[in-house]
């Protein structure tokens, strides 16, 4: 999945693998970012598994040998695997949930969300699709596909290593932008826990007083986001006016 790569990235892809007929490049006439990307390329796919390497990390040798293996015992809908991040293991131990609340409540928990380290059947990312956003994109989409889950498993094995690259949009974003997207992805993942009927740990109404503090402080006035994100700015407003508790005479 190309997304107006500016190096040579295809050419490399296309020479060393052109003999591989599994292989399917799909390219955008124009820049989307992350989230559009992966839902074109999901839209496009064809199997039963679905899992997400972005293009500054890789994939151990045996990954999906060891993560369709663990998945396909007993039918579950989501395996997740230990990540390696520069040394770092991030992960749990073995563990199978078929609890939507504890899938919920354990989910909520982490304070880092990956579909990087996961494969997820298919079915799971439909009608929804991937969150098409530029910026904390995964969030959203886990917890969509984690309301139609019946069972999760997690494996220790290390299969993915994520690198940490000083230059990529997560570690150059400013605090602004960092906390506009978070907001909105917690309201969105608050709204679709509600809506699919369990509980929420998320408090709407303590993360917009919050974001309204910020806003008195000049720090949310959305004069560092570029106009490709105006959007996003004025829908996170729209859920602050939502649930931020109105002063009453």
């Amino acid at each position: 999945m190309d997304d107006c790569s500016t190096d040579d990235s295809i050419e490399n892809i296309r020479r060393e693998f052109s003999a591989d007929e599994r292989l399917k490049i799909l390219m955008l006439d124009e820049n989307h970012g992350a989230g559009y990307a992966r839902d074109y390329g999901l839209r496009h796919s064809s199997g039963e598994w679905i899992s997400f390497v972005d293009g500054d990390d890789y994939i151990y040798p045996d990954f999906y040998r060891e993560m369709i293996n663990a998945a396909e015992e007993n039918n579950k809908n989501i395996c997740s695997c230990k990540i390696d991040a520069d040394g770092t293991y991030r992960g749990i131990d073995f563990c199978v949930i078929t609890d939507k609340q504890v899938m919920i409540d354990r989910m909520l928990e982490q304070t880092n969300y990956y579909l990087n380290n996961k494969i997820v059947r298919r079915e799971l990312f439909f009608p929804d699709g991937y969150c098409h956003r530029r910026y904390i994109e995964d969030t959203p989409t886990m917890f969509k596909c984690l309301m139609k889950c019946r069972r999760e498993v997690f494996i220790p094995y290390i299969g993915y290593y994520y690198r940490s690259n000083p230059n990529s949009l997560t570690h150059t974003c400013s605090p602004t932008k960092t906390a506009i997207y978070n907001g909105l992805a917690m309201f969105e993942v608050h709204e679709t826990i509600i809506d699919a009927g369990y509980k929420s740990h998320i408090d709407p109404v303590f993360l917009s007083k919050d974001l309204v503090l910020q806003g008195e402080h000049g720090l949310l006035d959305g004069q560092e986001i570029e106009e490709k994100f105006k959007d996003d700015f004025n829908l996170l407003n729209t859920y602050v006016d939502k649930y931020y508790p109105k002063e009453t005479e």
